[in-house]
């Protein structure tokens, strides 16, 4: 399975809101999950979204039922202990808590990145106990740089970088740069499974459409080969792997309806309907 929607196309889907600690947001649908029917689950549905925080505001600390990345890319805040901004990435298990999100005076843009998709939130401190099947893991990395434009088109050879170190059940990131017009292969990590592929910095060719940033790519777990292609302008991407075992294989999207509601804090919030 490779699912993604360009930048240019997820733009019409940008809806505003509200966040739990105060202020507005904005949302981008880039990978809409299809929830399975009830009496059925699936494994991987995958789920991408973008998330403008405005200047000042405060996502309060919560967290989901599955594993995530997040990738920011734009403007600048603090994500629990950790100056976040550039490009950074934040990685969490399932039902690890994390945060609060808090924008800067340019406010904070961030994609959440999930294989399976979830609609709960759930905060801390209002009595809530999270069921974890491992234990409790977090990493940030960053800001990570992307090269000038000419420096990027003139590049000769490929180059890889770990920015988040392999961990031995197949987490890991990394950062890729591609001369332009060549074709490599993504790195993957053995004992992983599902990844995305984000675009940072000039283009990807993909099925026909050049893809610019930040347009996320999701690469399914038996999609073990996936290439790389640049466009005219050389490409940089960051290659996002999740952990496999079988505390990922066994977990199932299940329904929409059979998810439990979401938490609420004091916001507007409201579950994201199903695509």
């Amino acid at each position: 399975m490779i699912n993604f929607t360009s930048a240019e196309a997820a733009r019409p889907s940008r809806t505003e809101g509200t966040i739990s600690g105060g202020g507005a947001t904005w949302r981008t649908e880039y990978v809409p999950p299809k929830f399975p029917q009830p009496g059925e689950e699936s494994f991987p549905v995958p789920q991408a979204f973008s998330i403008e925080q405005s200047p000042g505001s405060t996502s309060l600390p919560h967290y989901h039922d599955e594993d995530q990345f997040q990738v920011i890319p734009a403007g600048a805040g603090t994500l629990g202990r950790h100056d976040v901004g550039g490009i950074s990435i934040h990685y969490t298990n399932r039902q690890t808590g994390y945060g609060p999100i808090v924008a800067g005076k340019d406010g904070l843009t961030y994609f959440t990145l999930r294989q399976i998709a979830t609609k709960g939130i759930w905060y801390l401190g209002e009595g809530n106990k999270p069921e974890r099947d491992a234990a409790k893991r977090q990493e940030t990395a960053g800001p990570i740089a992307v090269k000038p434009a000419a420096e990027l088109k003139s590049l000769k050879a490929a180059e890889t970088e770990e920015i988040i170190k392999p961990h031995a059940d197949g987490l890991a990131t990394w950062l890729v740069r591609v001369p332009a017009n060549v074709t490599v292969a993504s790195p993957v990590h053995p004992e992983g499974t599902g990844r995305y592929i984000m675009v940072i910095n000039g283009t990807m060719q993909l099925q026909g459409q050049e893809l610019t940033a930040f347009t996320p790519v999701f690469v399914s777990h038996d999609e073990k080969h996936f290439n790389l292609t640049a466009g005219a302008g050389g490409l940089e991407v960051l290659v996002l792997q999740y952990p496999g075992g079988q505390r990922v294989l066994e977990r199932k999207c299940k329904p929409f309806a059979a998810q439990g509601p979401m938490a609420k804090h004091g916001s507007k919030q409201v579950p994201v309907a199903p695509a």
